[in-house]
């Protein structure tokens, strides 16, 4: 997700043409929203995820999906503006390819894959704000089912995929107008996001560890900051955030639907933990005090979001405001083999220590809603294969909400 300096998470949907009797039935979301809405598959209960390479169609998707991963997110589109001046959706894999693998799941009995479509991406550009939310609405749900048509699937659903996943983040160039959000941005990415799950789409959020920060109370519109702990070794790294997605779960984080019932506008959020120099690496890898496990530091991630932390909007006239975040909701966003050794940036944490952390936070009533990856393509790297790991490490105990 992020060019490799912070990213990752969501959500989406399976299909396919011809005679599918003989398959099992897909489970579907249910609600007062339009006979297209109520197509899309739910979001699982103990949520493998994994994360495409930008553009990813190919047979290493198909391979995840068979190795256990029950959310896929494709990489990537942006809201922009097209050469008429028109909101348009820009980029994203080939979906005549994309059509051919989820028909081949299908095919192989993989039906409630869920399917989500990532928005942004590390060095992406931000969503078009000289359109409003009910614009970009209109052009993603239109789109979606143009998506359908190119890639030969008619499943009733009235659109190719499931739902989308935001990953707008930061840029490589520090002077890059996309280091730093605007009011308008983040707003239009709040209301979208209640217009997207009033019709029933999954919507997720996969901010960088920076961007949902519980040991801070900070907020900041601006991508390029530091963490205190990494000044002395890299004081010239100045790409963290401060709560930027915080304000879309404290404006935005309640949808009211067509029948008045009251439900949470994001589904799922994925932490990226891999995120360039992050507290978690710090703690984890590089603390001369000493290091701790990482059972330890996502029993200390998982807590803090539980029991909350306040966070001053000032910034955005917007005032102090408490956050909190269900482990039920949190699914922790990991690295495979590209991580960790020889550039040390970037965590990676073995399939051992995942599987000791995973016991300790179920045996503390912290179970998160699952476990997420950048990227597929990666798969095999350092031997490393956490589709297959991580789902036997969410099959070992069920969940229990």
């Amino acid at each position: 997700m992020l060019a490799y300096i912070g990213l990752l998470s969501a959500i989406i949907l399976l299909t396919v043409i011809g005679n599918t009797s003989a398959l099992a039935s897909p489970a579907f979301t249910n609600g007062a929203c339009s006979q297209a809405a109520q197509m899309r598959r739910e979001v699982p209960k103990a949520i493998t995820l994994a994360y495409c390479n930008w553009n990813q169609a190919d047979a290493q998707v198909l391979e995840a999906v068979r190795n256990g991963v029950n959310v896929l997110v494709w990489f990537s589109v942006n809201i922009a503006k097209n050469d008429d001046g028109e909101c348009f959706v820009q980029g994203g894999p080939d979906m005549k390819k994309v059509g051919k693998l989820m028909r081949q799941m299908r095919e192989e009995g993989f039906v409630d894959v869920v399917h989500l479509m990532s928005i942004g991406g590390w060095n992406s550009p931000h969503p078009d704000t000289s359109f409003s939310a009910e614009t970009m609405f209109d052009t993603l749900d239109k789109w979606n089912g143009q998506c359908a048509t190119v890639a030969g699937i008619d499943y009733g659903s009235g659109g190719l995929f499931d739902g989308f996943d935001w990953d707008v983040e930061g840029n490589d160039d520090f002077d890059s107008p996309y280091n730093t959000f605007t009011k308008e941005c983040i707003e239009t990415m709040g209301l979208l996001s209640q217009l997207l799950k009033k019709e029933g789409y999954v919507v997720a959020m996969a901010p960088a560890e920076s961007y949902l920060d519980p040991t801070t109370s900070e907020f900041s519109l601006r991508l390029n900051h530091n963490h205190l702990e990494w000044e002395e070794t890299q004081p010239d790294f100045l790409y963290h955030g401060r709560n930027i997605y915080g304000y879309l779960l404290a404006k935005y984080g309640k949808t009211i639907l067509p029948d008045s019932s009251v439900v949470e506008t994001f589904d799922f959020v994925t932490i990226q933990l891999y995120e360039g120099y992050s507290h978690a690496f710090w703690k984890i890898r590089m603390r001369p005090e000493g290091v701790i496990t990482p059972a330890e530091q996502l029993t200390e991630l998982l807590k803090s979001l539980k029991e909350g932390w306040t966070v001053d909007f000032h910034e955005l006239q917007f005032g102090k405001k408490r956050l909190r975040l269900d482990p039920q909701r949190v699914v922790i966003g990991l690295a495979n083999g590209w991580a960790g050794e020889p550039e040390n940036k970037f965590l990676y944490l073995t399939p051992d220590e995942l599987q000791d952390a995973h016991t300790a936070l179920v045996a503390q009533n912290l179970r998160p809603r699952g476990l997420a990856f950048w990227c597929i393509a990666h798969e095999g790297d350092k031997d490393t294969f956490l589709a297959s790991t991580i789902s036997s490490i969410q099959n070992k105990v069920e969940p229990s909400y």
